[in-house]
């Protein structure tokens, strides 16, 4: 276990030597992965039915006799992981520092020695399932937030770690605070950029933050952090008694339920996720009747637009650590980042300099809008129109 920074130290630096120690990789942590899959990562867009086969092939090997909280974290490393470091960067070392192990991390999660080779390669390349409404759904989403719940935030480690130390709840930021928080981030050093060549209008501004939102948070990947969080401590509470093919067979079929079938099943349903997403989510939004039955939740659109422009502006600054570690290690950081993590400008003060102020306001009111629609009719528009 890693030791507390020397004090002459800086605090990123030293958390960044620990880093690959933590995770067991002194030496370099680029991995070969032998056996592995061969496919381009996560580009294919499959049915849910397809990918779930595949999940049923290793349950039916000897990943299915090592449990769930395993079989878990097997499926978030195969997108989020020391061995995913090339495509994903920092932010996939940063899931196994964080994550209380369940694997060996030194090891790869899944070779031909777990699954076929086909099944393998599926199971890695799916980027979206597409489920029976053709909703498309960032899977490996969803299993970041349920490794999250029932494996645990490895506290020991960040504790150990100065330089990540969160404001933002470690559930949040390893999921939708996370996405949107990165999304405003790459937005100010985007706009920074329009603004030294000229002039930028409010509608030039919504139509930048909505292409950041593309590019970083699209509805695919905020509906595998939403099914993430929904399901997560909902298979924690007893980890043994469900298998993880059969219950998101279930989940996804059930996205075309009727409100009062979906209010009265008891266990979350993609038709429902929204809901669940106001039950379990941290922090906590303003809602109501999270503990009815039937469940019925209610959405305080009002307020949450109050403290929403609160908490995506922490996760901001916390993304922006991410991005300093990105840069340091070298692997495509931002094009500008703070060193004195202290004393920054504040996020909506720095915005507010740029004269974007206005389209991060208007990102939070209508992430609100989002939820709304999606608490009262089961789906919202995402990201959401630019308009005049």
């Amino acid at each position: 276990m890693g030791t507390l920074p020397e004090p002459n130290k800086d605090p990123l630096g030293a958390a960044i030597e620990k880093l690959i120690s933590l995770l067991g990789q002194d030496g370099g942590f680029l991995l070969h992965w032998k056996d592995g899959p061969y496919v381009p990562f996560r580009k294919a867009n499959v049915s849910h039915d397809l990918y779930l086969d595949a999940i049923r092939a290793l349950e039916a090997g000897p990943v299915g006799l090592e449990g769930l909280p395993v079989l878990v974290q097997r499926m978030r490393r195969m997108a989020f992981s020391i061995f995913t470091y090339e495509h994903k960067g920092v932010g996939a070392l940063l899931f196994d520092l964080m994550l209380n192990p369940r694997t060996n991390y030194a090891e790869p999660p899944l070779t031909v020695d777990h699954v076929g080779v086909d099944e393998l390669n599926r199971l890695y390349g799916t980027g979206n399932i597409l489920t029976v409404a053709q909703s498309k759904v960032g899977i490996s989403h969803a299993w970041g937030g349920i490794d999250v719940a029932i494996n645990g935030v490895n506290i020991a480690a960040l504790a150990a770690q100065t330089a990540f130390t969160f404001s933002t709840p470690t559930s949040a930021l390893a999921t939708w605070l996370g996405d949107l928080g990165n999304s405003v981030r790459v937005y100010e050093a985007r706009l920074a950029k329009l603004n030294a060549a000229g002039a930028v209008t409010a509608l030039q501004r919504r139509v930048l933050m909505v292409e950041v939102l593309n590019e970083n948070c699209p509805k695919a990947d905020l509906l595998g952090d939403f099914d993430g969080i929904a399901i997560g401590p909902h298979w924690a509470r007893s980890p043994h008694a469900f298998t993880a093919s059969a219950f998101l067979q279930e989940y996804y079929d059930n996205e075309s339920l009727t409100p009062g079938v979906a209010s009265q099943l008891g266990r979350p349903s993609a038709w429902y996720r929204f809901h669940y997403f106001l039950k379990y989510v941290e922090p906590r939004l303003p809602s109501g009747g999270l503990d009815s039955s039937p469940f019925v939740a209610t959405f305080d659109k009002v307020a949450a637009k109050q403290m929403m422009r609160g908490v995506v502006a922490s996760a901001v600054d916390d993304m922006l650590k991410v991005a300093r570690l990105k840069a340091t290690m070298g692997s495509g950081g931002p094009d500008f980042y703070f060193t004195d993590e202290l004393n920054r400008t504040p996020t909506e003060a720095r915005l507010a300099a740029l004269g974007g102020l206005d389209a991060f306001h208007w990102l939070c009111d209508e992430f609100c809008t989002f939820i709304d629609d999606g608490v009262r009719t089961g789906d919202g528009v995402w990201p959401p129109v630019p308009g005049p």
